[in-house]
């Protein structure tokens, strides 16, 4: 049986007895560099009903599997980002590199924008720099901060998105996107820093479990659309094409994986920032 979920809380440890938590926490590497990481957290498979448990587990085998996620030792990817700006459309090149640390991942994004060329680190802080000099404005800490955590949280999904708490509830079929969906809905927990707002519902494809997207936030949320999917160095099956919309149903960004490779090497020294 897959492992339960922790939230972005390193101290919510051990609470799980469904399996082993994974488990993302910021720690120093020495006075001069900070070593950041951050918080991923495993698919919970709550003890519902047999009918929903199936669902669930039908939705990480098709996305690989567990014991293949488990060999995941690093996650190399880059990505571009189109967004509608006050000048029309403009697209955003980025990398993420993520490196598991015993049961932890380090992860580091780097983002190049018309607006400069922006690294982020993520974890029980947040650290960003722009053109390499550092960033202290919280506005902008907080929302580069929030989409690189997000953008970390769909390339692992399925694995990657419940709350340890949460309590399960199949709402049957509906159209997600002009798409029919079965949709599993969980409450999330206020207070572990998950980097969506609950309730959060799951859109099932109805023939093979295979994660077609969520929706969070209820009229304050928004929707993800995940499309595309590709098998991975037989490791993983992940979509190379999301869709973000706002509650209003708007297109808010599209975001193409243009490349993605599990377990090459990484060197530690991406995940430390000078200070």
């Amino acid at each position: 049986m897959p492992p339960r979920t922790v939230l972005f809380n390193s101290e919510r440890r051990g609470k799980s007895s469904l399996g082993n938590l994974l488990y993302f926490v910021a720690r120093a590497s020495c006075p001069c560099a900070l070593r950041i990481v951050f918080i991923v957290p495993l698919l919970a498979l709550l003890l519902i009903s047999a009918k929903k448990i199936d669902r669930i587990q039908n939705s990480l085998k098709e996305a690989g599997g567990v014991a293949r996620f488990e060999r995941v030792e690093t996650v190399d990817w880059i990505f571009s980002v189109a967004r509608p700006s006050e000048k029309g459309v403009v697209t955003w090149r980025g990398r993420q590199r993520m490196k598991r640390v015993g049961s932890e991942f380090a992860v580091r994004e780097d983002l190049d924008t018309p607006n400069g060329f922006w690294t982020v680190w993520v974890g029980a802080i947040t650290a960003v720099q722009k053109n390499g000099l550092p960033v202290t404005d919280p506005a902008v800490l907080d929302t580069l901060g929030a989409d690189t955590r997000k953008r970390a949280f769909w390339i692992l999904a399925p694995f990657t998105f419940l709350d340890a708490d949460s309590k399960g509830d199949y709402l049957g079929s509906a159209y997600f996107q002009n798409r029919l969906v079965h949709r599993v809905k969980f409450e999330l927990d206020k207070e572990g820093g998950f980097p969506l707002s609950g309730p959060l519902i799951l859109q099932l494809d109805p023939d093979t479990s295979l994660l077609r997207g969520a929706s969070w936030g209820g009229e304050k949320g928004g929707e993800c659309l995940l499309e595309d999917f590709e098998m991975r160095q037989n490791l993983l099956n992940i979509p190379a094409l999301w869709t973000l919309y706002n509650a209003a149903g708007e297109r808010m960004e599209v975001l193409r994986v243009n490349g993605c490779v599990f377990n090459s090497y990484i060197e530690d020294s991406l995940f430390s920032v000078s200070r």
